[in-house]
């Protein structure tokens, strides 16, 4: 989105006030109003406010004239502040260290991707900018080759997350995803991130996704083949999210 097309957003935001609705008499022309709120042709304004439509950002109601007469939006301003102008794409990435290694059956190749991460990493840069990049390891359990290479090659932070405790008890069981799943929903939530990728095929990090497509964050998975949950296959033939598999 463009500077002009988020300043207009931000003036139905305005309009709408704690309501998120902006209503007008019938015998009135709310695209006339709002045109002359924000200094502009009444053409450019309705061809925004159709644009907003399609983007699922506004729900429009007309009169039998055709007349729009009432806006409803479907965003705060808090949202408008977070959206991507001129379609920069900005990414957080995610890597669960042991799913993708586990998920890549040959040992050569492996190897080869566990210790340069940059067949990942390119890809996502000639679509926008990576903002944030976490690798998540357990400490209940060791890896065939170690993140830290990698990690600082990229200058990577690791997340070393605790083994689960129950009842003052430690268990052989680790909390990656836990771990995972609350920080990517502070990024959703919190930053400016237009795009989220989580590289695993874990089922487990799905709540992801909804948090995600409700804040208008795009998804993508990448994923073994053979450690891709069916659930997340379910999700591409909806189109609601992008799988790439390695």
């Amino acid at each position: 989105m463009n500077e002009h097309q988020i300043d207009f957003l931000r003036l139905l935001c305005f309009e709408g006030g704690i309501s998120g609705v902006i209503a007008i008499d019938d015998d009135r022309n709310l695209v006339k109003y709002l045109a002359g709120k924000a200094l502009i042709r009444q053409e450019k304004a309705a061809d925004i406010i159709y644009f907003f439509e399609t983007q699922k950002f506004i729900v429009t109601e007309k009169n039998k004239k055709g007349r729009i007469v009432k806006i409803r939006l479907c965003v705060t301003s808090a949202d408008v502040e977070r959206l991507p102008k001129d379609g920069v794409r900005i990414f957080s990435v995610f890597i669960d260290w042991l799913n993708i290694e586990r998920g890549i059956s040959d040992r050569n190749e492996r190897q080869s991707r566990m210790k340069d991460l940059s067949w990942l990493y390119a890809p996502i840069l000639e679509k926008g900018k990576i903002a944030f990049m976490y690798i998540f390891v357990s400490d209940a359990t060791v890896p065939e080759i170690s993140p830290i290479y990698a990690a600082s090659k990229m200058r990577i932070p690791i997340i070393i997350c605790p083994r689960k405790t129950v009842g003052g008890i430690m268990k052989d069981a680790d909390t990656v995803d836990m771990h995972l799943i609350e920080m990517a929903r502070n990024h959703i939530a919190y930053s400016n991130i237009t795009d989220i990728v989580i590289v695993s095929g874990d089922a487990d990090f799905s709540p992801i996704v909804g948090s995600a497509l409700l804040s208008r964050v795009g998804v993508t998975i990448v994923s073994a083949t053979s450690a891709l949950s069916g659930r997340f296959l379910d999700m591409e033939m909806r189109k609601e999210i992008e799988i790439v598999r390695v």
